[in-house]
């Protein structure tokens, strides 16, 4: 079997604090767990110029990579709706993407969308149609 090595730490040169919702409030908003601050992680984004004709979109999409083995804190969980703080941007997590080296997990790769407490049921439903 070949042994895939864990994604370096000078690879992994990014932190970003990541808030998981308790509940949704009344009021629509959330209500959030304390923040968790996630080190040596990596964060790739783009920025696309909002689409006038579709109605409103997002600017900016990106995925988050958590390496098992160098990334902090230790087995993190990582759910659809958190609320990541990165750059001076807020993203949220549409999907979880966790990758395999045979039975062993190598790493993990959270799609983000810019935007707090999005209406993640379309992309819930989206999803479930792959």
């Amino acid at each position: 079997m070949i042994f895939i090595k864990a994604i370096p730490k000078n690879f992994l040169v990014h932190t970003a604090s990541v808030r998981t919702p308790v509940r949704h409030n009344s009021f629509g908003g959330s209500e959030y767990f304390a923040p968790v601050i996630l080190k040596y992680i990596r964060i790739d984004y783009e920025v696309h110029e909002p689409i006038k004709a579709a109605g409103a979109g997002y600017n900016s999409v990106g995925t988050l990579i958590y390496d098992v083995q160098n990334s902090s804190p230790k087995n993190f969980d990582f759910e659809v709706g958190q609320e990541v703080s990165f750059d001076g941007q807020v993203f949220t997590v549409y999907s979880v993407l966790p990758l395999f080296h045979g039975k062993k997990l190598h790493h993990i790769e959270a799609g983000l969308k810019q935007g707090s407490n999005l209406n993640l049921s379309l992309w819930k439903k989206r999803e479930a149609n792959f």
